[in-house]
């Protein structure tokens, strides 16, 4: 028998994200970005591209459920003091996201200090999966 995971189609959004940050172990510079959540049963990696060009990554992560639907895509950071680590997204019209993986900095980086949260919305989604 085989488990049922959530069924609905993701969309890809473009996002200013205004900070340099990172995601997975790449380190990606300030600018608008495409996001492409996973294929629906395809592996569980998000893609970020730069729109002009100037960086890009892939991260592993895991299926996470929010308590409610999204309004709208969202990225969440957790920053330590001037360091920004794409945590968690979302895309809107469903609760599930998806929880990356921690980089080897950021762990280095929770033993000592407490991260705060920065949530950046994404205006609209861009084409559809």
């Amino acid at each position: 028998m085989l488990a049922a995971g959530p069924v609905q189609a993701q969309s890809s959004f473009r996002i200013n994200i205004p900070f340099a940050f990172v995601a997975g172990e790449a380190a990606l510079p300030a600018g608008e970005y495409i996001v492409s959540p996973p294929q629906i049963g395809g592996a569980k990696a998000l893609t970020l591209r730069r729109v002009d060009g100037d960086g890009a990554a892939m991260v592993l992560g895991m299926t996470v459920q929010a308590k409610g639907y999204q309004s709208a895509p969202r990225l969440v950071f957790h920053r330590y003091d001037n360091g920004y680590f794409l945590s968690t997204m979302w895309t809107a019209g469903s609760s599930y996201g998806l929880e990356l993986r921690e980089s080897r900095r950021e762990v280095e980086l929770a033993k000592n200090e407490t991260a705060s949260q920065v949530i950046l919305l994404a205006a609209n989604s861009t084409t559809k999966r």
